[in-house]
């Protein structure tokens, strides 16, 4: 995977179904198709990345391989889908801390309440 100088690669739970819809949604606005994604599982990031694991939180690389988590990471893949800015807004409005801190309850309790599936996407 060649990543260009304004393209993200999003990694993401494979097994959480709220992910999943998640990425297919952006897969869905990514008009200039410059969001890329893979799994916590992928050789890709094995490979590459292989520091990067599992946790409770999405993670975006970008061209510099600088990476971003929680609602830093949300915010950077709203802001690649220019048609989505008010939300990249909301979320740059509210303090880091706050974002985070909800950002960390929703993605604790991820499968409790949107499901995770038995075999990674």
């Amino acid at each position: 995977m060649k990543i260009n100088n304004d393209d993200i690669v999003v990694v993401f739970d494979g097994y959480c179904v709220m992910c999943s819809n998640f990425v297919s949604w952006l897969a869905k606005h990514d008009t200039q198709n410059k969001i890329f994604y893979t799994t916590f599982e992928s050789n890709f990031l094995n490979k590459k990345y292989p520091d990067i694991k599992l946790a409770d939180t999405v993670f975006v690389i970008d061209y510099n391989a600088k990476t971003y988590t929680k609602s830093q990471a949300i915010k950077v893949c709203l802001e690649k889908i220019r048609r989505k800015k008010l939300l990249a807004i909301l979320i740059k409005m509210a303090p880091l801390k706050l974002a985070d801190f909800i950002y960390s309850i929703v993605a604790k309790t991820r499968y409790m309440f949107f499901g995770k599936k038995k075999i990674c996407t």
